[in-house]
């Protein structure tokens, strides 16, 4: 950063170490994309198995970042069916209110479903409300949150 201050720098990352990341950002980081099949320890840790890191820390990651007033994305993995369902959304609009994430990239979830619902452990008998209807919520709720599938040139 210290050579030009023109384009976007962005790390896309797991978010394991706050620490780095708010080095980075000091640094001149600009943008951090952070993966998360989950807003919820319990199903995001089945998932990616950390190791020496946890779920917090990724929301360490994600508010060190903030309050370096830099941009968050969200790599977000949906599966229809747990994405929509009433707890995950409860639990990532928490995240969004917390730690406020600029962005939310959507991305399709290429594996068999019914290996990650039973990998994650997600309860069969849990209700989903439609990916429509559910993004039709995430919007009304959020409407400073932006959408996207890809990590965005930041102005200067």
């Amino acid at each position: 950063r210290r050579v030009t201050r023109r384009g976007t720098i962005n790390l896309n990352s797991n978010a394991s170490l706050p620490e780095k990341v708010a080095a980075l950002a000091e640094a001149g980081l600009d943008s951090l994309r952070v993966s998360l099949n989950s807003a919820q320890k319990k199903y995001y840790t089945p998932y990616y198995r950390p190791s020496g890191y946890t779920f917090a820390d990724v929301k360490g990651s994600i508010r060190a970042m903030k309050d370096a007033g830099k941009f968050v994305s969200l790599n977000y993995f949906i599966q229809p069916g747990f994405t929509d369902s009433f707890g995950e959304f409860e639990s990532l609009s928490m995240l969004v209110d917390e730690y406020s994430p600029d962005m939310i990239q959507l991305r399709n979830l290429n594996m068999d479903p019914e290996w990650y619902l039973r990998t994650i452990n997600f309860p069969a008998a849990d209700t989903a409300m439609g990916m429509h209807i559910y993004m039709q919520k995430l919007q009304k709720r959020f409407p400073q949150l932006r959408y996207g599938y890809y990590n965005p040139p930041l102005a200067r």
